[in-house]
C-alpha cells in the first residue's frame, strides 16, 4: 500500500513539472520589430523662397537659410530625422507611409553643412546614414548702386531772345545737353549748374532729351555748366565743365 501512494505522488509531481515546463516556453517565444535601417542616398537640395524644391541643383538661393534633405527610404518607418552638422539643426517627418524628405529650417549665412538622417521605428533609432553633399547658404549681393560714371558731352547754348528770334543778344535763357550716363536708367535727378553760381535747375528725366532749361545770370559774365546725375538717395556723379557761352545785351538802335 505504501508503493502505490508513491507512485501516485510521483505521478503528480511529473505532472506539475510539465505544466511548469510548457507555461514557461510559451512566455519565452515573442515577437519584436526589428532595428530599423539608415536612409541610404541623402542629399541637399536648394529651395524657392515659396517652399518648392529644385532638385536639379544643391546651392539655395541666395538669402535662403532653408535646405531641402532627401534620401531613398527603405521602407515604412514611423518617423525620419535629418540632422546638419554644424549647428544641429533637425527636422522630422512621418515615415509611414515612407517618406523621403523634409526641409531643414534656420540655417548661417555663410556656413558649410552637411546633413545625415536616421529612421526610427518602435525597436529605437537606426545609425545616422552617409553624410550628404554639402551646401552653403550665403547673402543676397547688396542691389545695383548708380554708377559712378558722369555725364558726359555737356554742352551748354543760349536761347534767342524771343523779341529777335534770330539773335541771342538780350537773352538770359540757356538749354544745357549731356549724354546719359554709360549705365543708364539708375539715375533719375539731373542737376546742371553753372559757375560762376547762380544759375541751376533740376529735372527728373527718365528718357531723352537730355536736356535742362535755365534762365537768369547776367550779362557779360561767362559761364560754364555742370550736369550731376542722382537717385535721390545720395548716390551722384558729377560730369566735366561744359563749353562757355557769355550772354550779352543787345546794341541800342
Amino acid at each position: 500500500m505504501k508503493i502505490k501512494g508513491n507512485k501516485k505522488l510521483i505521478v503528480f509531481l511529473t505532472a506539475a513539472v510539465l505544466i511548469i515546463g510548457t507555461v514557461e516556453v510559451a512566455h519565452v517565444v515573442t515577437a519584436s520589430a526589428a532595428q530599423p535601417s539608415p536612409p541610404t542616398g541623402v542629399t541637399v537640395n536648394k529651395t524657392t523662397p515659396d517652399g518648392v524644391i529644385m532638385q536639379s541643383a544643391a546651392q539655395p538661393l541666395c538669402g535662403m537659410t532653408t535646405a531641402a534633405i532627401s534620401w531613398t527610404a527603405g521602407q515604412p518607418y514611423t518617423s525620419y530625422t535629418a540632422t546638419s552638422s554644424p549647428d544641429v539643426l533637425t527636422a522630422t517627418v512621418a515615415g509611414n507611409p515612407a517618406n523621403n524628405g523634409v526641409i531643414v529650417s534656420g540655417l548661417s549665412l555663410g556656413t558649410t553643412y552637411t546633413f545625415t538622417v536616421t529612421s526610427t521605428n518602435a525597436s529605437g533609432t537606426s545609425a545616422p546614414s552617409t553624410v550628404s553633399n554639402s551646401i552653403t547658404p550665403y547673402a543676397c549681393p547688396p542691389p545695383p548702386s548708380p554708377s559712378t560714371q558722369s555725364p558726359t558731352g555737356v554742352v551748354a547754348t543760349i536761347k534767342p531772345n524771343p523779341l529777335w528770334p534770330t539773335s541771342t543778344c538780350g537773352s538770359l535763357t540757356y538749354e544745357i545737353t549731356w549724354d546719359e550716363p554709360a549705365n543708364g536708367g539708375w539715375y533719375v535727378y539731373y542737376t546742371a549748374t553753372s559757375s560762376p553760381g547762380g544759375i541751376q535747375g533740376t529735372a527728373e528725366l527718365f528718357a531723352p532729351p537730355w536736356t535742362l532749361k535755365l534762365g537768369g545770370g547776367t550779362y557779360d559774365t561767362t559761364y560754364t555748366f555742370t550736369v550731376t546725375v542722382g537717385d535721390g538717395s545720395g548716390n551722384n556723379a558729377t560730369s566735366a565743365l561744359s563749353n562757355s557761352i557769355t550772354p550779352i545785351r543787345c546794341p541800342l538802335p
